[in-house]
């Protein structure tokens, strides 16, 4: 008998609490939108089609990172800049920065042009906390550190949000009914209290590497914590045996 193999995606429940927006005006949207966009551009200009396959599965997991993981905004930065400059040369990394620079300016172009008229001062702690993280990278941590008690309201707005760990499920494509909620939850049984999301990303690889099963809690380790060394946002199993064939 052929056995029937059966795909789970990685699926976070957004929260429906936000308040609304212009959604091609929002900064969060319009970054998004780059994204999907530049790893486009930089296949024209490199021949390794598995850098651009990194390149995509990278900015995947930062954006992940920025919604579910609590980690300090400044070391998660920190960590994507490392991940980046691990596995791309500076002149890509240039490319990337500006191309990036390029599709924020255009539309903060058009968009101000349409809003004239918007609230400076609301805004004004954003732009604060915006040029701090950008000087971050040019600064010793000392000097950083006197600048983010110096620049009004930088450090008020990076303490103000505290990320919420929202229910993500592994969604099996072909039969709903096999779906596997709150995966998140499920590995927690496994982990140290208090770990941080590389922490327990790097155990979940490794109950995964051993496991031989295609389990609900196999499947739960694979996709719950994806970082920048195993980008996991899929995986396939066999549905008789239960064994893992492929993960992307």
């Amino acid at each position: 008998m052929e056995q029937k193999k059966l795909h789970f995606l990685r699926l976070r429940k957004k929260d429906s609490a936000e308040p609304f927006c212009d959604p091609f005006s929002d900064i969060k949207v319009v970054v998004q939108q780059a994204f999907k966009e530049l790893p486009v551009l930089y296949r024209e200009i490199c021949d390794d089609p598995q850098k651009v396959d990194y390149l995509k599965a990278y900015l995947k997991v930062f954006v992940t990172r920025l919604e579910e993981d609590p980690t300090p905004l400044v070391q998660q930065l920190d960590d994507f800049y490392l991940a980046m400059a691990d596995k791309f040369t500076k002149a890509e990394l240039l490319f990337f920065e500006r191309m990036l620079g390029v599709y924020i300016l255009h539309a903060f172009a058009l968009y101000q042009r349409r809003d004239g008229a918007v609230d400076a001062k609301e805004r004004g702690a954003f732009r604060s906390v915006s040029a701090a993280l950008a000087m971050k990278q040019q600064l010793s941590k000392e000097t950083f550190e006197k600048v983010m008690e110096e620049v009004k309201g930088a450090k008020e707005v990076l303490n103000k949000f505290e990320s919420s760990v929202t229910a993500v499920d592994a969604l099996c494509v072909e039969d709903e009914a096999k779906t596997v909620k709150n995966i998140k939850d499920l590995v927690a049984w496994d982990m140290e209290p208090g770990a941080s999301w590389n922490e327990v990303a790097e155990a979940c690889d490794t109950y995964v590497s051993k496991a031989e099963d295609g389990s609900d809690k196999t499947i739960a380790a694979s996709l719950a914590y994806p970082d920048y060394k195993s980008p996991y946002f899929e995986i396939e199993v066999e549905s008789e045996s239960g064994k893992d064939t492929t993960e992307t």
